[in-house]
């Protein structure tokens, strides 16, 4: 399970960059595509090993300066098949840039992760213009098959399935009637298969990946218009924060229109506590590794004391009644999301801190931890609630109470 829990991470999709193109590999018959959607394994005991393979490709990535490709990926969920399509970045060692092309509400969203290591993220449709730095764990970075889109390039697929296989599990390459690519074959100790690459036979890299579970396919991932490019300018992967007379809530005609004073109010409170959370979270990153523990301390009060305002921040956004539904009070959607990915980020700031602690008890670390997997998961269900145009009072009442005692835990384990 292990191993087929990773390999779900090898597709291309999230919330803010969910990804896919024109199919990469142009199946030619229904026979051969057939056989490449098929649970069953193509390649048997016999065939070659493929981890030499993967190995090589591995190696020509980390030769590739700079690169550019569109993908499409295809989730299957239930009775549902969700098809994404979007445009990734890349540039060595690890900068990455992905744009969502067509993902329904997330269509129009951008995320990249800078040359200094910071992830940003630009969100799409109705909540275009929204500008947050996440943490490399936030639910908005995550993909249908809740793996981050930061794990899509090449060297990090590559790399991911070269560090998972063991001793149980078998990698085999080989080729079979109908099919021109190369094959590869990730199979479980069991002998389940787990995972189907073809190689393109041009550039020697993936063009085609798809992930089975229950013994059905569950994910596709295709990769189009390879582009080897001989650099790409560090412009490319960066996100500038909103200036200090944008708002990145609302359009200014909007502002002026749509929504009271005390509502702009909340909305400028929500921009000053973002910029609060990004300040603290720097600062406490750049002491983690170095530096007096005290003044670890004192960041940690402070990031602790922003999680508390982003909590309350939370707490006062209510639904509006509207002929026995609901629906989201102008701002008040944004307003979620900003707050819900500040806390996520100051989350995953005072855990680096926990763990790089001096004299802290295993027992204590593991606590505090399971404390903060709780909180986050928590914010994840709470940003699921901004794709619902009519959410459910109960719920999303149920949630933000669930916030407030998640988050009142962490808060209380670390003082």
């Amino acid at each position: 399970m292990k191993l087929q829990t990773r390999f779900m991470g090898l597709l291309l999709c999230c919330h803010i960059v969910l990804a896919s193109f024109v199919p990469a590999v142009a199946v030619s018959t229904s026979v051969s595509a057939g056989k490449l959607e098929s649970p069953e394994r193509l390649l048997q005991v016999g065939a070659s090993d493929g981890t030499g393979m993967i190995n090589s490709m591995l190696e020509k990535t980390k030769q590739i300066k700079a690169y550019s490709l569109d993908t499409t990926l295809c989730t299957f969920k239930g009775n549902k098949q969700i098809i994404e399509t979007g445009k990734l970045f890349f540039k060595n060692p690890d900068l990455v840039r992905f744009e969502v092309v067509s993902a329904g509400k997330r269509s129009g969203a951008v995320v990249v992760r800078q040359s200094d290591g910071k992830i940003r993220g630009k969100m799409g449709g109705a909540l275009s213009g929204i500008k947050v730095t996440l943490s490399p764990d936030s639910k908005l970075l995550k993909c249908a098959n809740d793996f981050s889109v930061l794990e899509s390039d090449f060297a990090s697929l590559l790399a991911m399935t070269v560090g998972k296989l063991d001793s149980k599990s078998l990698c085999l390459a080989g080729t079979v009637p109908g099919i021109q690519s190369q094959i590869i074959e990730l199979v479980d100790g069991n002998g389940v298969l787990v995972s189907r690459m073809t190689v393109d036979s041009k550039n020697k890299l993936p063009e085609d990946w798809s992930l089975f579970q229950d013994n059905k396919m569950f994910s596709n991932a295709k990769f189009a218009n390879l582009k080897i490019l001989a650099d790409l300018p560090d412009i490319t992967f960066k996100l500038e924060a909103p200036g200090k007379t944008e708002t990145p809530l609302i359009a200014s005609s909007e502002r002026g229109i749509q929504m009271s004073l005390a509502e702009y109010k909340l909305q400028m409170e929500s921009i000053r506590l973002q910029e609060q959370s990004e300040a603290v979270s720097n600062a406490l990153g750049n002491l983690v590794s170095g530096g007096v523990e005290s003044a670890k301390m004192g960041l940690i009060a402070k990031a602790l004391a922003t999680i508390s305002a982003e909590t309350n921040s939370i707490m006062e956004i209510v639904l509006e009644p509207k002929l026995g539904t609901s629906s989201w009070i102008p701002g008040s959607k944004e307003r979620l999301v900003i707050a819900a990915s500040q806390i996520e980020l100051l989350l995953s700031s005072v855990e680096k801190a926990d763990v790089a602690g001096i004299g802290l008890d295993p027992v204590d670390l593991t606590k505090r931890r399971d404390a903060i997997v709780s909180c986050r998961e928590v914010i994840a269900q709470l940003i699921d609630q901004t794709d619902l145009d009519q959410p459910n009072v109960e719920n999303f009442e149920a949630l933000k109470a669930s916030l407030r005692e998640c988050s009142s835990k962490v808060i209380e384990m670390h003082l």
